[in-house]
């Protein structure tokens, strides 16, 4: 599916969706305090990235009460993060044997087959979580992210809206649903999301990026806005995801006829993209994709035509 400028975190919810989505869950035991403080060391290692120091603080929990559900939990996410995927579903498993009523074990179980490449398998979990609880606003938002990569798009957008009539104040499930808004072409409504997002926290949810880029490749002129675009653009150059940035500036320079720079920029979006380490399958195939829109946008500035937004 790692919080960098909001402005650029794509769909990529690869990423996107792991650290939004799959915080560790605290310590609740308050009668062992052994217990307690090997769980919160766990926990405090795992969020730093430390996730084998993690592992061992949540296998001596284990030592001591072999059916610790919190420890099973955690230690199953430290497996995921590590891409030890058999493990991680074995503990997650385990979570829903001690408790068939917690929501949480299945979405996360859904993120380690989608880490996997196996996007229907994720859909399924995704699903069970909902049924388990209907409330449940994260496995809406992931389930629609990645239908919207299977090309299911207004069943994608019926998943977000679903989870903002839930939590019409989750900053994240606006961005979400512009992106795939976003590829139905509708660049109004996108950008409205984009914005109300940004409402909430104009710092930690900073979606000029993203409005920068329907500002340059919206196929509609009375939105579309190149010189705008451009301006904006420029704001991010030490942008974490410079290939959006790359690839927004190009659509920009294209919109106002320079294609020279277009292309520039283009090219230098194509290689980002190509030397990206993936994390897993499942960004290996958002990535991979992305790459290949990249380069039919491309193709077009070689031909001196602009390239624009195009209703799925």
């Amino acid at each position: 599916m790692i919080p960098k400028n909001i402005a650029y975190y794509r769909i990529a919810f690869i990423a996107f969706v792991l650290i939004l989505f799959g915080n560790f869950i605290g310590c609740l035991n308050k009668d062992q305090q052994q217990i307690n403080e090997l769980l919160e060391l766990g926990i405090k290692n795992a969020e730093k990235g430390n996730f084998n120091e993690g592992l061992q603080h949540f296998n001596k929990v284990l030592e001591i009460d072999p059916e610790n559900y919190l420890a099973y939990y955690n230690r199953g996410l430290a497996y995921k993060n590590i891409n030890e995927y058999k493990n991680a579903i074995a503990d997650l498993n385990y979570c829903i044997k001690l408790d068939p009523s917690d929501s949480w074990p299945y979405f996360q179980i859904g993120g380690v087959w989608c880490d996997q490449g196996d996007l229907e398998k994720g859909i399924s979990f995704y699903s069970k979580a909902i049924e388990v609880d209907p409330k449940h606003i994260e496995p809406y938002g992931t389930r629609g992210i990645i239908k919207s990569m299977l090309g299911r798009i207004d069943s994608a957008l019926d998943d977000l809206n679903t989870a903002i009539e839930i939590d019409p104040k989750h900053p994240m499930l606006y961005i979400v649903r512009a992106q795939i808004i976003e590829l139905k072409g509708d660049c109004q409504a996108a950008i409205e999301d984009y914005e109300k997002a940004m409402s909430f926290d104009p710092e930690k949810f900073n979606t000029k990026g993203d409005i920068a880029w329907i500002l340059a490749a919206c196929p509609d002129r009375n939105i579309r806005d190149g010189e705008k675009a451009l301006k904006i653009a420029l704001e991010f150059p030490d942008s974490d995801h410079k290939h959006d940035t790359f690839r927004t500036m190009a659509a920009a320079y294209a919109d106002i006829g320079d294609f020279e720079n277009a292309l520039s920029y283009q090219e230098k979006a194509v290689q980002e993209l190509k030397n990206m380490e993936y994390e897993n399958e499942l960004s290996r195939l958002y990535y991979e994709d992305k790459c290949k829109k990249c380069i039919e946008q491309l193709e077009s500035y070689k031909k001196n035509t602009p390239w624009y937004l195009k209703k799925f």
